[in-house]
């Protein structure tokens, strides 16, 4: 039985917000050594899969405020994580590319123990993971296909 009352373990919205407060401290535990935020590793991620962006885009496809994205940008920057270069279209934007460094990191992260948030998820089985994985993908999937239309 739970400590919690029933009526808030029954609304979706609670589960998936007490579940992202656990994976969050997870994934911040992994990163910590790295010296790393989650804005700042989703921004790394981001550039690693889906190549070079501006920094709008950036802010848009991870749903970050576009003023922080600056800030973030500016200390991956400083660390040789990433390169942001003046757009040859439009000079007030810059395009923003995950150097080797950056990569390896990300790389590095995703192989250590706890970088995927495995052990937030342990009390699944291996198809109740792959589940729930897939229909929070569909929630936001639909989101994000409703933000663009």
């Amino acid at each position: 039985m739970s400590s919690r009352p029933e009526a808030l373990l029954s609304l979706p919205s609670y589960l998936a917000g007490q579940l992202a407060k656990i994976g969050r401290a997870s994934v911040k535990a992994a990163l910590a050594p790295h010296d790393l935020a989650l804005p700042q590793y989703a921004i790394l991620t981001a550039l690693d899969e889906f190549g070079p962006c501006s920094q709008q885009e950036l802010a848009h496809r991870l749903e970050l405020d576009k003023s922080n994205v600056v800030k973030l940008l500016d200390g991956l920057e400083e660390r040789t994580l990433v390169e942001r270069s003046p757009s040859p279209i439009d000079r007030r934007r810059h395009g923003v590319s995950i150097t080797n460094a950056g990569r390896k990191v990300t790389q590095t992260i995703a192989l250590e123990p706890g970088g995927r948030e495995g052990d937030v998820l342990e009390v699944l089985s291996e198809s109740e993971r792959v589940q729930l994985l897939a229909l929070m993908r569909r929630v936001i999937d639909d989101h994000d296909a409703q933000r663009s239309s």
